[in-house]
């Protein structure tokens, strides 16, 4: 998932990557339950043969073969998420590299392939756009869950979108809530990061690209982290999850719904409990190593 901040630059240089369309949550938060959406809509302006034919066969169908196991572990139904699903699958630009981009509070997921199904083909798609999908259902569940979120939209719609103009005026206090928001965005999306890649597993089973494929070198976690990447930062925690857990119940059905329940929950209490400081102290922080532990600790005795 591709994150860029939003608002005034070189604030938190570290977390200058992040981008999320937090200004859309209030909205969907008063209007979700009354709006009537359109047809999925899917895109393809590729020139992999191998990904075009499959996306304009059968993506459709395996997105909603999807569907009720999703909405299992979510807790409620998807139809207003799936009915207003807009999918767009590009070339990626050689120097931009190969990835999904699901915008946050939005039903929107953009896949940049590879043109040559030799170097990219259905494996790479499925493994990326249910990746991606992941991220939906998450964001989805937060909406309804977690007050962090709603905390973290208040603060992009009074300080972040009213305030881009290089000229504008800036409030009172500006600075010190725009470090506020980073710092919940950095607490946030490491949680997204895991659960995206739990529940492409769950949806794609064997076909999935496996945890051992993902975890390049013992501290990968480290390094991604101090680079201000979140894709790694609960790398322990997923691993711990995949091998442990969810690779040996494949195949029941029952557990993965029920164990999702229990990760879905774990994850969205966890983000408000470290958000929580965020209220008081703008440089709330995020500490790998503490918060895997903490987190193998829950699941452990959770997950069976």
């Amino acid at each position: 998932m591709k994150i860029g901040m939003t608002g005034k630059t070189n604030v938190v240089k570290r977390f200058s990557r992040f981008k999320v369309a937090f200004a859309t949550a209030a909205l969907w938060l008063m209007v979700s339950s009354h709006f009537a959406f359109a047809a999925m809509q899917i895109e393809v302006r590729s020139r992999n043969t191998a990904v075009t034919s499959y996306v304009n066969t059968h993506l459709k169908e395996d997105i909603l073969k999807a569907k009720p196991m999703a909405e299992a572990i979510a807790g409620f139904s998807l139809n207003e998420v799936y009915n207003d699903l807009t999918i767009v699958v590009t070339d990626a630009e050689p120097s931009s590299g190969y990835n999904g981009d699901q915008v946050l509070y939005t039903s929107n997921i953009g896949i940049q392939v590879d043109p040559s199904p030799s170097q990219y083909g259905v494996r790479e798609f499925k493994d990326a756009f249910f990746h991606e999908f992941g991220h939906l259902i998450f964001q989805q569940y937060l909406q309804r869950h977690s007050s962090a979120t709603l905390v973290m939209a208040n603060l992009q719609l009074q300080y972040v979108m009213p305030n881009q103009s290089q000229d504008a005026d800036l409030p009172y206090g500006y600075f010190e809530e725009i470090e506020r928001f980073n710092h919940m965005q950095a607490i946030v999306m490491p949680f997204h990061e895991l659960f995206a890649d739990i529940f492409k597993l769950m949806v794609l089973k064997t076909e999935a690209k496996t945890s051992i494929e993902y975890t390049f070198y013992p501290f990968a976690w480290l390094e991604s982290w101090e680079n201000g990447d979140t894709h790694h930062a609960l790398d322990i925690t997923r691993n711990f999850i995949w091998n442990k857990w969810l690779t040996p119940n494949l195949n029941d059905q029952n557990k993965i719904i029920s164990g999702g329940q229990i990760i879905l929950k774990v994850l969205s209490d966890d983000i408000d409990r470290l958000t929580q400081p965020c209220k008081y102290d703008p440089e709330c922080s995020f500490v790998p190593l503490k918060v895997n532990s903490d987190l193998l600790s829950i699941l452990a005795g959770r997950l069976n």
